[in-house]
């Protein structure tokens, strides 16, 4: 059995180089492990890095993957990938000494179909805001879990268990390349700012087609990666950039099971009532809510993702495809100067 670690990248230069590093240093005396790192079109000088290393590992492939997007950098991977396995990793991750080792173990077992482990934090500060812990929850049938999604962070026990598929991340995502294809590959995900109309929920939806094929996952603690998370994430820029996409995930997903957009009145006076209360609380400098402006920036990219459904055929056919493989994003599309005005895009 082989498979093929895939690491999707974009001006990421010595941190994907780390990545690969963590991976190869496990899998020198086996042959059915190969690295293939697809590049988004980096800017930086991550094309030559891995180039360079390519040289001297030839376990190491390198993809340039000029479409926009993370999504298509994930589909080339999966198309040129030689392994009955493929494993995704993100750019800013390391894996575990442990990880190659129970892949093998995991997938041996021609049952088990997905895969993924802990996501622990590699921390590049410790000033800690006083709203960072408010983010993390617990899921209430997996005794003693700790997660944050929206720092991509996860830790479901020391035990194997059969998991929810929506529980297999992009940053530690394992999945038979027989089933990637037969449930229509990814969704588009984390595209550029020009192309956040096409953004949509990414391997969430996968993992929903997942799901409805009443899948599980395997949870498996030798399957540890430890994810970078930088200063600036705790930055409340940061946490509005992050849930208004999220927004529009929501509202990609919510689509693709309705084919239309239902009234939005109740959504515009939500966002209206979290806008005044912030307002006042600035006015008389009264502490904050960080669960106000979260909800506030994912409503606002809810409403832009709904509006421009409804009014491009372009973003409607984009989003009902049923599949994206082999799809090729469409062109950015202006925005409108109505939601310039109003939701601030």
């Amino acid at each position: 059995m082989k498979i093929s670690y895939i690491i999707t990248t974009f001006n990421r230069g010595e941190k994907v180089l780390k990545t690969i590093q963590s991976i190869l240093q496990q899998s020198k005396q086996l042959e059915e492990i190969e690295v293939i790192v697809v590049d988004g079109g980096s800017k930086d000088n991550t094309v030559a890095l891995v180039q360079e290393l390519a040289k001297s590992e030839p376990k190491l492939k390198l993809i340039v993957e000029d479409a926009p997007g993370v999504m298509p950098s994930r589909h080339s991977g999966a198309k040129k990938a030689t392994g009955e396995v493929l494993v995704y990793i993100e750019d800013d991750v390391q894996v575990s000494n442990t990880h190659v080792k129970s892949i093998l173990e995991i997938f041996s077992n021609g049952k088990n179909l997905m895969a993924t482990g802990p996501c622990e934090p590699d921390y590049l500060s410790k000033d800690f805001p006083n709203w960072y812990q408010s983010l993390w929850f617990t899921d209430p049938s997996i005794p003693n879990s700790k997660i944050n999604g929206w720092f991509s962070l996860m830790n479901l026990g020391d035990k194997i268990i059969d998991v929810d598929p929506s529980y297999v991340w992009a940053l530690n995502f394992a999945i038979r390349k027989d089933l990637l294809f037969e449930l229509g590959g990814f969704h588009p995900d984390l595209s550029p700012p020009k192309w956040k109309v096409f953004q949509g929920d990414g391997e969430s939806g996968l993992s929903y087609k997942a799901a409805e094929k009443s899948i599980l996952a395997i949870y498996h603690p030798g399957l540890k990666v430890l994810h970078e998370i930088q200063e600036d994430r705790f930055n409340t820029k940061y946490l509005e950039r992050r849930f208004f996409f999220q927004g529009i995930s929501d509202s990609f997903s919510e689509l693709r099971k309705s084919k239309k957009v239902k009234s939005l009145l109740k959504n515009y006076i939500i966002l209206f009532y979290i806008s005044s209360r912030l307002f006042k609380k600035k006015l008389f400098r009264n502490h904050i809510s960080v669960d106000l402006i979260c909800e506030k920036a994912r409503l606002k990219g809810y409403l832009f993702h709904q509006r421009s459904f409804r009014y491009d055929k372009t973003v409607r056919d984009w989003v009902l495809m049923d599949t994206y493989i082999d799809k090729a994003v469409p062109n950015p599309i202006p925005i409108r100067i109505v939601d310039k005005i109003f939701l601030m895009v």
